[in-house]
This record gives structure tokens, C-alpha cells and sequence, in this order.
């Protein structure tokens, strides 16, 4: 079965993390040559155009079946120091949505147990077996009925890239565990290595001066919300309506223009988080799958993740 099987349908490829110099070859990371060839063969099956075009012909109706643009999530630094310079090099403008609880100092977990596990553990399996290991003590009795319940659920199939073990962490995470609960059992983890958590921020984030740049040299600069809840239709309307004003205002306040373009944490999002954003002006927002490959609504738009366009490209 091909991965690609959307070609008459626009969209985004969306990207995370890049390894190079300082940064770390994490799960789903790819280097600097790996992200050229992959433009190149992104430009030879589809009508790459830049993120101002893509949100142009939106707005005007008009994007055709094989129009598609680029989108980076998260802020990272791997993205401004590895991938930026070769979009700026083809004369490539994308989008980069940025969560901005980093850039007020405010280091978010989520990203800080990525590394963690990507450069703690000999491989990612390594790790998921210290996770399920604590899980399993903190659940006691129930974690396996918890484990039957997601066996019956085909849960994340629209992202056929995750392992079965990539799936039952998240499972655990984000639909038993509860994020408080998460939280404790990585730290506990952190607790007995010897991760440099003092040195994460300057590592992992661009800083305000590296947003501002991006942005000045012609990228979309979009909301991310502020501290990258993993589901965020779980919050009440008025932390979304939190999550989201804080995330814009920072961003105004570091780029100097009004934003209007976003994508959704993890692809998690309701009904009222729609509305939310209607009502902040927001003209253009990306879910992170294909599993709708057809355009909802304009705050809908579907995207691929490049591990599924990286392997199509190396068939």
C-alpha cells in the first residue's frame, strides 16, 4: 500500500526535529542532507510553494490537487539552525509554529522528556521499558485491563509511522496517566540520570532574537498555543481561550505582526476550539494527520508528518 495515497489533495508536510552538531539523533530525527533530498523530492511530486502562496489560494479558493507547503511545529532550535538555512537557500518561505512558554523561561515538559529519553537510553525500546516498568507499579492490578482496552482500540491508526510501543505510551499518557501523573513518573525517571536539565532551554529552543529572524526573512510565524497541552479538547473553554491569547500576544509582541495562522497541539482540538480561534482571527490552522485528507475547514488543513513522505522518497 503507498503512504502517499493523497496526491489530489493539498497539504502540508510537517516537521520536528533534525539532528546536526549540538543537536541529538532522536526518534524521527533527520539531517541536514536528508531534509535537501527530501525537498527535492517533495518538488518533483507536488507543487511545493512557499506558506504565504499556500494560505493565499486558500483564501481565494483556488489551491490545486497537488499544492503543498511546509510547516514546522514547536519552536525548536534543531529547525532554525539545521532546516532554515536550506530553506533560505531554495527561496523557500514556510511555517514555523511556535509554543512560547519556552521563550518566557518556562522549559515545557513535553519537549524536555524527548530529549530525555532520546539521549538517556541506548535506544527508544530501552526507555519504554523503564516507563512501562514504573507505569505498571504505579497502576498496579489495573494496568493490564488498561492494556486490553487499548488492544480493542487500534489507537493513533492514522499514524501508521508510530511502533506498537510508540502507541501504548501515548495511550498511557494521555488517556490513563493524566498529565499530572505523567509527569511524576518521568521525573522520577530524570531524577536517577544524569540529564543536564539546566542546560535543556539552550539547546532545544530558539530564543525570541532566532523567532523574530525567521520571521523578518519572510516565514509565517503561527500559534502553537502556550505550554502545549497533548489534548487540548480536555480543557475547558476558558484554559483554551488562556492557552491561545498568551501564545498570540508573546508572538505579536516578538515578530511585530499580527498572526493568523496556527496548527493544533498533538492535532487535538473541539468544536469550540474552532470557534476560539474564528473569533481571534485566525485564517489558516493544520491538524497533524491525513486520516481527513480532504480540507474540513480552513482552520482543518490536513498534513502529512515527513517520516511518511521520508520513506515513500527511499522506496
Amino acid at each position: 500500500m503507498q503512504l502517499y495515497q493523497f496526491f489530489d489533495h493539498p497539504h502540508s508536510v510537517m516537521f520536528h526535529h533534525f539532528y546536526g552538531d549540538q543537536h541529538a539523533k532522536g526518534q524521527g530525527a533527520i539531517s541536514s542532507q536528508d531534509f535537501a533530498d527530501l525537498l527535492e523530492w517533495l518538488s518533483s511530486q507536488f507543487n511545493l510553494i512557499g506558506a504565504r502562496e499556500f494560505q493565499k489560494k486558500l483564501l481565494n479558493q483556488n489551491l490545486k490537487s497537488k499544492d503543498i507547503c511546509l510547516s514546522f511545529d514547536d519552536g525548536l532550535l534543531c529547525q532554525y539552525d539545521i532546516a532554515a538555512p536550506i530553506l533560505e537557500a531554495r527561496n523557500i518561505d514556510a511555517y514555523f509554529f511556535v509554543y512560547t512558554s519556552p521563550l518566557l523561561g518556562d522549559l515545557n515538559v513535553l519537549e524536555i522528556f524527548r530529549d530525555f529519553r532520546s539521549t538517556q537510553f541506548a535506544d527508544i525500546e530501552e526507555f519504554y521499558a523503564s516507563y512501562f516498568k514504573q507505569a505498571k507499579n504505579h497502576l498496579s492490578e489495573s494496568y493490564s485491563d488498561r492494556h486490553e482496552e487499548y488492544l480493542k482500540l487500534n489507537y493513533l491508526k492514522e499514524f501508521p509511522f508510530y511502533t506498537e510501543s510508540d502507541r501504548w505510551f501515548r495511550y498511557l499518557r494521555d488517556r490513563v496517566l493524566g498529565q499530572q501523573t505523567y509527569n511524576d513518573l518521568m521525573w522520577s525517571l530524570l531524577k536517577e540520570s544524569d540529564y543536564d536539565l539546566k542546560g535543556a532551554s539552550s539547546r532545544l529552543w530558539m530564543t525570541e532574537k532566532q523567532v523574530k529572524d525567521l520571521s523578518d526573512k519572510g516565514h509565517s510565524i503561527g500559534l502553537h498555543s502556550y505550554n502545549h497541552p497533548t489534548v487540548m479538547s480536555n480543557l475547558p473553554l476558558p484554559d483554551q481561550r488562556k492557552e491561545y491569547h498568551a501564545n498570540k500576544e508573546h508572538l505579536e509582541g516578538v515578530i511585530g505582526k499580527q498572526i493568523d495562522c496556527m496548527s493544533h497541539p498533538c492535532g487535538n482540538y473541539s468544536p469550540q476550539t474552532l470557534d476560539l480561534l474564528t473569533e481571534m482571527g485566525v485564517q489558516i490552522g493544520f491538524r497533524s494527520s491525513l486520516s481527513e485528507v480532504k480540507i474540513k475547514s480552513n482552520l482543518e488543513i490536513p498534513r502529512q508528518d515527513h517520516i511518511l513522505a521520508f520513506k515513500e522518497m527511499r522506496k
